[in-house]
């Protein structure tokens, strides 16, 4: 039998299964947990919330020519090992303060708002959000440039990438759709979707 390549589609659902598998492993997600100083379960569900969330905040920002420039070079200061480390379950280079700088960056003065929101939803304060989404936030980076690296990605291709892989976050309901609405509405964006049990598919 003679097997058929994957598609870009299937080999972008691949890459999102990637980090989604190793960022809620039971190990890494209470690294992240402990390094954010919040219980596992609630950073657990805000986790849930606020990757894709920071994905489309790194979406929205690299669909214009400026932009995807800025997050191509950006990604040259995180090239992959951070997240490899991550992988062997060692966050010591972790810097929540990068972390904070690139939340900033990607959601700018709404930054607050989107970690309200999920606050609210994961039953955590928004301070304590904030610091859970700056440390994830550098091991996104790290993942995305670890996909420049391997596939030799310029700007074009990482403002591709991350469309594609949103592309595969929407659809379904609940608090996870009506918080990548509201993302997506506050960055300006008229697309509309959510998560809904769709973590839950990519993670079988």
């Amino acid at each position: 039998m003679v097997e058929m390549p994957l598609t870009r589609k299937e080999n972008n659902m691949d890459i999102l299964k990637s980090i989604l598998n190793e960022v809620m492993d039971d190990n890494n997600l209470h690294q992240l947990a402990e390094k954010a100083g919040v219980e596992d379960a609630p950073a657990k569900k805000a986790i849930e919330l606020g990757l894709p969330a920071i994905f489309e905040g790194l979406n929205q920002n690299s669909n214009t020519q400026a932009g995807a420039k800025a997050l191509d070079k950006a990604l040259g200061d995180h090239d992959g090992g951070l997240f490899d480390d991550f992988e062997k379950g060692n966050l010591d280079n972790l810097d929540i303060g990068d972390g904070s700088k690139i939340i900033g960056h990607i959601f700018g003065n709404n930054q607050n708002a989107i970690a309200n929101q999920v606050g609210k939803e994961a039953g955590l304060s928004s301070n304590k959000t904030m610091k859970l989404l700056s440390v994830l936030a550098p091991i996104i980076m790290g993942f995305l440039g670890k996909q420049k690296k391997e596939n030799g990605l310029d700007a074009s291709g990482i403002s591709g990438l991350t469309t594609s892989l949103m592309g595969n976050f929407l659809g379904g309901s609940g608090s996870s759709n009506n918080l990548l609405g509201m993302v997506t509405g506050l960055l300006g964006s008229s697309n509309k979707g959510g998560l809904g049990g769709i973590l839950d598919d990519l993670l079988k």
